[in-house]
């Protein structure tokens, strides 16, 4: 699917208002997994604010709906006025199947939006929803509390839960040797969010990193999420993408030591945060 708004250094500004495209009866199937992306940037007054993905039948209330996209400089990682890609992926839902839907992506002031296209996602290299309650495979930096949380799960009936009493406390998926490779490009998906009070927005920071180096992966690696509130369940999409001038000088297919790190960079001290149906896919081309 293809909603390209034009040559991305015309800056083509979608404001509030949105742009959108008729998904042919066909184009989903039932349960399977489906990631939208766009290069995008907003000025200091978007700053707060993200873009909506939605999906509509028949100008009927949305049958999915989900947002993504924040700009927000942090620490100087993310300049929220140059061109980032951002994504976000959703599993087509039973009721839209062999129905002609309306993709939507509504815009945010003096944004602009632009390289917008939508993929189905085919070749899984991790599927976690933790419904076995098993976390044995994650390990957390030293003062994090690693566990399962089946009271308020995100989903189903069990969620991996963790709570770090500092910031940049972190959880880590080690993954196999020959996973990550240089060139390619990963896609990161989860629903996220917390069980207990959180009043403030905060950062949730996905990346790639080498465990020995401490180098982070890849280009566009800082890649952020926002949640707040009490018991907060979002879902959010990452784009992983190991850039092959960046990664020439090191092997990254006979690395042991690469990992998927997630932290909350502000510091949720003694906040219960939850993950579920945590997934990595490479991006076929």
């Amino acid at each position: 699917v293809d909603l390209d708004t034009g040559d991305r250094d015309a800056d083509p500004e979608i404001q509030p208002n949105y742009i959108e495209t008729t998904l042919p009866a066909d184009t989903l199937s039932s349960g399977s997994l489906y990631f939208f992306s766009a290069d995008a940037k907003a000025d200091e007054a978007a700053n707060w604010r993200s873009w909506d993905i939605s999906l509509f039948v028949d100008g009927q209330a949305e049958a999915v709906a989900f947002k993504t996209f924040s700009q927000l400089p942090i620490g100087g990682d993310l300049d929220h006025t140059k061109w980032h890609e951002r994504a976000v992926a959703f599993t087509a839902p039973d009721s839209i199947i062999g129905i002609e839907t309306t993709l939507r992506a509504k815009g945010v002031p003096n944004g602009a939006m632009d390289n917008t296209r939508m993929q189905k996602v085919d070749t899984f290299i991790a599927n976690y929803d933790f419904e076995d309650g098993d976390v044995s495979k994650f390990v957390v930096s030293e003062n994090v509390v690693l566990g399962t949380n089946t009271a308020q799960a995100i989903k189903g009936s069990t969620s991996l839960s963790f709570t770090p009493s500092a910031k940049f406390e972190y959880i880590e998926l080690p993954l196999d040797k020959g996973i990550i490779q240089s060139g390619k490009r990963y896609l990161v998906t989860m629903d996220f969010g917390t069980s207990t009070t959180k009043t403030d927005g905060n950062p949730y920071l996905v990346h790639l990193i080498d465990t020995v180096t401490f180098e982070t992966i890849g280009k566009e690696a800082f890649n952020y999420a926002y949640y707040f509130g009490t018991g907060d369940k979002l879902s959010a999409a990452f784009i992983l993408d190991v850039d092959r001038d960046q990664s020439s000088d090191v092997d990254w297919a006979a690395s042991e030591n690469i990992a998927l790190r997630a932290s909350d960079i502000w510091g949720a001290e003694n906040i219960e945060l939850l993950i579920d149906n945590l997934t990595i896919s490479e991006i076929v081309e």
